[in-house]
């Protein structure tokens, strides 16, 4: 009796030593990217952020479902774009397990570019004779010069606001075109009414 007691014994003790069942992980992607933020603007340029997401081996930009980015940074500056425009944008990251959800959108819009001056205003004949055709203007605030065209083709470009049109013929009429010009580009070409020399 005593001896069947101590085999039970036995078998009981080695039976709570038996080393446990080990917990089998399920690898996973990771989890959302979060604080995603534009936090540069340009006319053609906007610089994306966002926090570091644990176990990331890389991140992705997108703008709808084309991916614009795949590297391990946690910024992107996308180039290229179109000023004044509004662009909406997604991260996520992934691993060699696969990719996470998607962030929450993130909106961002590109700077308005600079624009070319107005119109020309002011702009009269000064004085007429047989052989030449004097024009001023106005100055106009955003102006860096003006063009002065006689039937299309340019006559004078510079800073006055006045020029006069010399070795004309006498008793002819003249159509005369002006714009304004700045580092953007030209200006809209304001068409002047015909002027007819002197005899």
């Amino acid at each position: 009796m005593k001896s069947i007691f101590i085999i039970v014994l036995l078998v009981f003790i080695f039976s709570c030593k038996r080393k446990e069942d080990p917990i089998t992980l399920i690898p996973t992607p990771p989890g959302q990217v979060s604080g995603v933020k534009i936090s540069k603007a340009t006319i053609t340029n906007l610089m994306i952020e966002w926090t570091a997401v644990k176990g990331a081996a890389g991140y992705k930009v997108y703008e709808g479902n084309f991916a614009y980015y795949d590297a391990k940074a946690t910024s992107f500056e996308l180039a290229g774009l179109t000023g004044n425009t509004l662009y909406t944008f997604q991260v996520s990251a992934y691993n060699n397990h696969g990719e996470g959800p998607k962030s929450l959108t993130v909106s961002g819009k590109t700077l308005t570019p600079p624009s070319p001056p107005g119109v020309v205003m002011g702009c009269k004949v000064k004085s007429v004779t047989s052989s030449g055709i004097t024009w001023q203007w106005s100055s106009l605030a955003d102006a860096e010069g003006y063009r002065l065209y006689r039937e299309g083709i340019k006559v004078y470009e510079g800073n006055d606001m006045s020029f006069e049109d010399k070795g004309l013929k006498p008793e002819t009429s003249y159509l005369y075109q002006i714009s304004a010009y700045n580092v953007n580009g030209e200006g809209p070409i304001l068409h002047l009414l015909a002027v007819k020399t002197g005899g």
